[in-house]
């Protein structure tokens, strides 16, 4: 009997199929011993045989007790017929038809299709795969691709059209090396497929160009390339680009653990156009600080509205403050203002399952007097009761439903339930808390907050429509928020009229069409401007003298991240100062980068919520970050008495206000828009209305205040740790 049982399989990606395919029987394969002194042993070989590519091979490991094993294909230089899948000698007439097979393939510097490593330490008595499980390995390098543009007359994603060249690269440090070359087919997909002798961790890019001879620009309504049609880059590569629905894979490859890049059914979709927004110059911004500034801007702007008001919001609640916004709403509609609204009703409506999350930390995972504890839980059972009731948006939405020239859309996804995974040390109560944990979603969320009226008003950032968000009569700071007439919150919005409006609307209008709604007019334009001062929707704008730039960031899941480009690359890149102020803060990127910025010199606060965040996970998330951030020199702060919401980041002189968080959800699964304004005169203006007045009401934390920060249960910091920093 053998001492190693090898069972095995070799396959390829056959073109002409559109299917992986085994190798034909009878090409042999050897087994190998790495020797790294003297030269290989052979302990085994066999051919291939059953139409499966598949193959068992007996090894003889002789004295040895342990080996290093790679296999080889032995292949002589033949070819496949790609038609029938068996060897032939081929047909120069139709080389196109026939697969050329490199002389020799081994496994040492390959992965098979299950990530196992080609070069494999065995000892007597191993199988190395089964009869019904091989390992699998393919011998050929395959890349699939496909480059995509948003076509905004379809409000969908089409491909680039047919013929453009494309090539897979090797990035060298004195010149780069071609490896493949191909051409998009009618849907902008290529296969490339390598060179049998490329070295096997290349540097990986990809890259095309159109033509000199052909316009760099497409026909929306043909989707083909003419010289007066939407621009796209003449040259593009991937290697600053990140794949589409997988927004954590750069198109730069060089951390090869397997044989392919992308496949078949789910090649790696990139979209050539979407990741440069527009910096729009003269527009006038202001910062619009706490429910007051923004209810009073609101109310003005929706009554001076004459054509159509667009809002698209998370949650839209049914309280006093819901049913005035949407009385009003309701009133504009009727004297022929078009009106659409949307809002996420299944999250509002289960916005109570926060105060569920709250109960289960302060029940078993603060440590806390029990008397206290008690005070706690009991307060939060009757808030509970008092979230359903708010929740429930049924009554406002058969209002707005009834309501002629009025349109609504729900933006709810599906629920995906989120428990997380157990680590290999958790203690038996792990199991536990996983199971009494509410369900929630983190794959997709509308989380953006936006109004835009006439095409020519936007406001954008923090605040929904709810009571917590606005409010006729201010907090005052030195009192606890539990003191007011109800909760109310620290929030930030950004109040801008002039040619930025327009990229505002462009984006409620995708996702409105997106999401079933009419696809409104965009009006005559000459290189995307409008050229109709009055046009309903998308106005010309004359540019303000004195006004300031401002461009508009979106995260749009599986399409576009720029909020976390743009924020990230300013903190990476901050020469004086930066000024955080946002609720959720798990980034490990945004973590790095303002340490890094620390340590290099650059003056670094940050103001977070204390023990009035609504989300006390996101509470513990950022306060088990604070000893690495004092350490690296950046200024920590807790807002006090009050929950801060505002999502606001000031760098050197530019500063951003939106929706987003510093958090995962927020740079690539949730729906969000920012602001940036790189204006210094802004900037100063919000540092001081912002930053130095919430630093009044702000406690400074010391090193030594962390422990007790961080009171929490070991199963508290394993959830944390292991699922809040890495997927919220």
């Amino acid at each position: 009997m053998a001492d190693i049982e090898c069972h095995l399989a070799f396959i390829y990606w056959n073109p002409v199929q559109h299917r992986m395919v085994g190798l034909p029987d009878g090409i042999e394969v050897r087994v190998v011993d790495q020797d790294p002194v003297s030269p290989d042993d052979v302990l085994g070989r066999g051919l291939i045989t059953g139409g499966q590519g598949q193959i068992h091979l007996a090894v003889d490991t002789g004295r040895e007790t342990e080996v290093e094993l790679f296999f080889e294909v032995l292949l002589e230089e033949l070819r496949i017929d790609l038609e029938t899948g068996a060897l032939s000698s081929g047909d120069e007439e139709h080389a196109g038809r026939y697969l050329r097979l490199p002389a020799r393939w081994e496994s040492r510097n390959s992965y098979s299709t299950t990530y196992a490593r080609g070069l494999l330490t065995r000892s007597a008595g191993d199988r190395i795969g089964d009869p019904d499980e091989p390992l699998i390995f393919s011998i050929t390098f395959d890349c699939f691709l496909r480059l995509v543009y948003w076509n905004k007359l379809e409000s969908a994603y089409r491909g680039l059209p047919a013929g453009i060249p494309i090539e897979a690269i090797d990035r060298g440090v004195l010149a780069d090396r071609v490896l493949a070359w191909g051409a998009l087919d009618d849907e902008g997909r290529v296969h490339l497929r390598l060179d049998p002798a490329h070295e096997h961790r290349p540097d990986l890019i990809f890259r095309y160009r159109v033509p000199d001879d052909l316009p760099a620009a497409i026909d929306l309504a043909t989707n083909t390339l003419d010289p007066s049609g939407s621009p796209i880059p003449r040259e593009w590569v991937t290697c600053s680009n990140y794949a589409l629905e997988d927004p954590a894979r750069r198109g730069y490859w060089d951390d090869f653990i397997g044989y392919r890049v992308g496949t078949p059914l789910h090649p790696y979709v990139f979209d050539v156009c979407g990741d440069a927004p527009k910096l729009r110059a003269g527009n006038v911004a202001r910062p619009l600080i706490d429910g007051v500034d923004t209810l009073r801007r609101l109310e003005a702007l929706i009554e001076a509205a004459r054509d159509s008001i667009h809002i698209e919001m998370m949650l839209y609640y049914n309280d006093p403050l819901g049913r005035r916004i949407t009385d009003l709403l309701i009133r504009k509609a009727r004297q022929g203002v078009e009106v659409r609204l949307m809002f996420d009703v299944r999250t509002t409506r289960d916005s109570f399952r926060l105060y569920m999350l709250r109960r289960l930390w302060i029940g078993e995972l603060i440590h806390l007097p029990d008397e206290e504890r008690a005070s706690q839980l009991a307060e939060i059972a009757g808030d509970e009761e008092a979230e359903k009731a708010r929740g429930n948006t049924a009554a406002i939405r058969a209002a707005l439903s009834a309501t002629p020239n009025l349109r609504f859309i729900d933006t709810s996804f599906p629920y995906v339930q989120i428990l997380p995974a157990l680590p290999g040390d958790a203690p038996p109560a792990y199991q536990e808390f996983t199971a009494s944990l509410p369900f929630f979603t983190i794959a997709r969320i509308d989380h953006r907050k936006m109004i835009i009226v006439d095409g020519e008003a936007a406001l954008l950032g923090g605040h929904n429509i709810g009571q917590e968000y606005l409010y006729d009569t201010p907090f005052d700071p030195l009192r606890d928020a539990s003191e007011e007439e109800w909760v109310k919150w620290h929030d930030v919005m950004i109040e801008i009229h002039g040619p930025a409006v327009r990229d505002v609307q462009t984006l409620f209008r995708e996702r409105w069409v997106v999401e079933g709604g009419d696809a409104f007019d965009l009006g005559p334009r000459e290189l995307g401007v409008g050229t109709d001062p009055r046009h309903p929707y998308f106005p010309r704008f004359e540019e303000s003298p004195g006004g300031v730039p401002v461009s508009i960031l979106n995260t749009t899941p599986g399409a576009r991240f720029q909020i976390h480009r743009d924020i990230l690359g300013r903190l990476a890149h901050a020469e004086r100062r930066i000024l955080v102020q946002v609720p959720y803060f798990t980034s490990q990127e945004a973590w790095s980068c303002l340490e890094g910025a620390a340590e290099r010199g650059v003056k670094v606060v940050c103001i977070f919520p204390d023990e009035h965040n609504d989300a006390l996970e996101f509470l513990y998330a950022a306060r088990l970050k604070y000893r690495d951030l004092l350490r690296a020199g950046v200024e920590v702060y807790e807002y006090q008495r009050h929950m801060t919401h505002a999502k606001v980041i000031i760098v050197d002189d530019v500063s951003i206000i939106g929706s987003a968080n510093l958090n995962h959800a927020g740079f690539f699964n949730h729906y969000e828009v920012a602001a940036v304004v790189p204006d210094a005169g802004f900037t100063a203006a919000l540092e001081a209305d912002l930053f130095r007045k919430d630093l009044l009401h702000s406690r400074r934390i010391e090193e030594r205040d962390i422990g007790v920060l961080t009171d929490i249960s070991m199963v508290a910091r394993l959830y944390v740790k292991g699922v809040v920093n890495t997927r919220f």
